[in-house]
């Protein structure tokens, strides 16, 4: 699996030490920008679709794996308990942070455009 920017991981950890809601919330936007950009490459419509309806799609087209897409719906679901309000226990939020490297660079491994072949 690739490595996501450091920077965007230092972000996520930093606020992950002052607000965990809204380090989730963070992981939530940089999974989701990933995602509509992929679905525009696959000539997906993305706008006014979900998280989740975009991974499936894209899971269905073979761009994801069946496994790396059911890790990022469960995220995305705490993710969006923590962008209603919700104060996500301890331990879920515990699980995304440490599990954002991870599922940021698989998901770079597997959406980022790929060269052309000749």
């Amino acid at each position: 699996v690739s490595e996501p920017p450091a920077h965007e991981v230092a972000q996520l950890r930093e606020l992950g030490h002052q607000d965990p809601n809204l380090a989730i919330v963070g992981l939530r936007i940089a999974i989701e920008k990933r995602l509509r950009n992929a679905a525009e490459r696959q000539g997906i419509d993305s706008q006014r679709r979900s998280a989740k309806w975009l991974l499936r799609e894209l899971a269905d087209r073979g761009v994801l794996p069946a496994e790396l897409t059911d890790a990022v719906i469960d995220l995305v679901a705490i993710a969006n308990q923590a962008a209603h309000g919700a104060q996500v226990a301890g331990d879920a939020a515990t699980y995304a942070l440490e599990a954002a490297p991870w599922l940021l660079g698989a998901l770079d491994e597997h959406l980022s455009p790929r060269p052309a072949t000749a």
